[in-house]
């Protein structure tokens, strides 16, 4: 049918009634006084999109079905009016429609004129289509698309939208306006450790309290795992945006009970001030986040303004990390071992192997500069692969240059024990070796073997059932869990070098080495010391029966050459 002619309408004629009363859409007949009408008909369909019988629609007005803003009532005219001076059917727009139970109704509305045959007046057709279910459904899209679902704070692209926004009134204004980045530290440990619905209570806990630190008209987001980042706009003064961001800090920092459980968080702040420190979004959230990441390689738990030193530094971190993805590939990484010294004898008990890297045209870098972007790039897992196949073989190879056998010690990172078949994978690197795995030794941390005990006591049992001497680095320095470390195997507790410092003249820290050396006995273990430097230390560990030390009193790292005529030295004579 040409939709552009006018509609015959035979009010008797039984099929056009049937299909009428039987449409899957809602239809309804009007006249052209849209303003003042009631509907004339209406189908059985569109009475159960709305919820009435057909007399009680009838009796009401169109107008009054709509919501009872203006916005409604006048698109709907504006629509009507269209229409009668066209003369020709509409496109068809979206309108909203009160359901009896007082719930909103989203129709899909299509409008055409109809003469009445043998009549000069003509009537309004409406067909409304229910399409409430698919607005809820883009309303969700909408949602998810602009806001966080775990903590309904706005995200990442709607806070890009706010700022552009901000940064428009600012410069109009002359305002000052803060962008601050908020992360929280070690959030990733404790959701680890504590499961990630404890995770998930514990960053709605903080969302609340960073909402309760600000202003109605402060823009907050969520932005990342742990990461937040609000505007101030209008904030003043950078003194002012400072005080915002202690109030932040001690916020976060008060304790949260999560499952009758009391933990505590801290947090880390960068601050960027427009217009001084950027004039678009992306500059002034570069360089919050740049800011932030400072306060995290600072003391934790404070907040930092933003600096163009800092830029200079992530920009020099950045060309370090690009450097470190060829650095493996191209052989620049060595290993340096630490002799331990075994104390009733004298003589060097073992080594722990330490990563150097070679940098060429610089020489070495000290591991504190790229050990920590190891485990930022990813890269650590590789280089661990490298670390442990290469200590192998050293061991090897000092036992075949004639040397009493040495046993060789590695640090595991924790990405090796993420893995899916962990145990085997390590095993698997150490048989390549052909080494006898009771020359190797694996350093564990505490916090490692804390993320998920029962996995991390499958992991080490099945390494120690190999052959393979399992020592509990850092030991004292973490959760120090008496009751979990009965369920793993180890051979020897390291005695952390922050107790070792001023054992001499600290009594806490004298009272704890002690305590530590008598637990490792009591379970069989070798205790050994690390950082020892003065032969006041040494006098001290050989009175309480230390088995082994290790430190700058004996030795530095040594290179596998240097290493090895040091062992040959000192345990010929």
């Amino acid at each position: 049918m040409d939709t552009k002619q006018t509609v015959h309408i035979t009010e008797d004629d039984e099929r056009f009634h049937l299909a009428f009363e039987h449409a899957g859409i809602g239809i309804a007949v009007q006249d052209t006084d849209a303003e003042n009408s009631c509907w004339l008909h209406v189908n059985r369909k569109l009475c159960g999109i709305l919820g009435y019988s057909r007399e009680e629609l009838l009796k009401i007005s169109v107008l009054d079905l709509l919501p009872r803003s203006g916005q409604d009532r006048n698109s709907l005219l504006e629509y009507y009016k269209q229409l009668l001076e066209k003369k020709q059917p509409h496109t068809a727009r979206e309108c909203r429609y009160i359901h009896k139970n007082g719930q909103i109704i989203w129709g899909r509305l299509t409008l055409s004129l109809a003469n009445r045959r043998g009549r000069d007046s003509a009537s309004i057709i409406s067909i409304v289509e229910d399409i409430t279910e698919q607005k809820k459904l883009e309303l969700q899209v909408m949602y998810l698309a602009h806001y966080d679902n775990l903590t309904g704070l706005p995200n990442r692209a709607m806070f890009n939208e706010r700022l552009n926004q901000t940064l428009a009134l600012s410069k109009r204004n002359g305002w000052t306006t803060a962008v601050l980045f908020l992360g929280l530290d070690h959030f990733k440990f404790i959701a680890d450790t504590r499961g990630h619905a404890v995770g998930d209570a514990l960053l709605r806990e903080i969302t609340g309290r960073i909402s309760a630190s600000l202003r109605t008209e402060d823009m907050r987001a969520r932005f990342g795992n742990d990461e937040f980042a609000i505007i101030l706009a209008n904030v003043g003064t950078a003194q002012d945006a400072a005080k915002v961001a202690q109030k932040l800090l001690e916020a976060v920092a008060r304790p949260v009970v999560v499952s009758k459980e009391e933990m505590f968080l801290s947090a880390s702040i960068g601050i960027t001030l427009h217009p001084a420190d950027g004039t678009d979004t992306d500059t002034l959230i570069s360089n919050a986040d740049v800011a932030m990441m400072r306060a995290k390689e600072q003391d934790k738990n404070s907040y930092q303004f933003y600096t163009a030193k800092m830029n200079a530094r992530a920009s020099e971190k950045l060309q370090l990390a690009n450097q470190l993805h060829r650095a493996l590939e191209n052989d620049e990484f060595i290993l340096h071992y630490q002799p331990k010294i075994a104390l009733a004898t004298g003589m060097v008990a073992g080594v722990e192997a330490l990563l150097r890297w070679q940098r060429p045209g610089i020489g070495l870098t000290p591991p504190s500069e790229f050990i920590p972007l190891l485990e930022d790039t990813g890269l650590i897992g590789l280089v661990t692969d490298w670390i442990i196949l290469t200590a192998c073989r050293q061991a090897a190879a000092w036992r075949d240059a004639g040397l009493s056998d040495i046993r060789v010690a590695v640090n595991l990172s924790p990405r090796q024990f993420q893995k899916a078949d962990a145990a085997q994978h390590l095993l698997t690197i150490v048989e390549s070796s052909e080494v006898d795995p009771d020359l190797l030794e694996m350093e564990i941390t505490e916090s490692l073997l804390m993320r998920d005990p029962m996995d991390a006591a499958r992991i080490v049992t099945a390494l120690r059932t190999a052959g393979i001497h399992i020592a509990l680095d850092d030991f004292g320095t973490g959760y120090s869990s008496l009751s979990y470390l009965s369920h793993f195997p180890m051979t020897s507790i390291k005695i952390d070098r922050s107790f070792i410092f001023d054992v001499i003249k600290n009594a806490q820290n004298a009272a704890i080495t002690r305590t530590i050396i008598g637990l490792a006995h009591n379970l069989g273990m070798i205790a050994v010391a690390e950082g020892v430097e003065t032969q006041e230390q040494v006098a001290f560990l050989t009175t309480h029966q230390c088995d082994q030390i290790q430190g700058y009193f004996f030795s530095k790292p040594l290179s596998a050459e240097d290493c090895g005529k040091f062992i040959s030295a000192t345990n010929r004579s």
